[in-house]
């Protein structure tokens, strides 16, 4: 699933070029979060995954599609990873989710 970075992210005002940082503070579209919901068949849980959870399914470290929930701490972290330059036009970038 390819999705443009607008598509995810609630954009500042007029601004459209983001840092990584910047990028990765803001709020998330309900939208998307149940459209990745939905792509991955996995819910989506508000809040944060415990990172002591003894099952491997709830690690912050296993990849989304093996996931059982979907939190934001999942989709900040995976998008973190993905992008790999330093700035980004929100309008024009994209981010492909397995």
């Amino acid at each position: 699933m390819k999705v443009k970075l607008s598509d995810i992210f609630v954009k500042k005002s007029n601004q459209s070029v983001y840092t990584r940082n910047q990028l990765l503070t803001l709020k998330i579209k309900k939208k998307f979060i149940q459209r990745l919901s939905l792509h991955l068949d996995i819910p989506y849980m508000e809040g944060s995954t415990v990172e002591s959870n003894l099952c491997y399914a709830e690690n912050i470290h296993t990849r989304l599609e093996y996931r059982s929930t979907l939190s934001k701490r999942d989709i900040i972290a995976y998008v973190g990873a993905t992008l790999e330059q330093e700035s980004f036009d929100i309008n024009t970038e994209e981010i492909t989710f397995s």
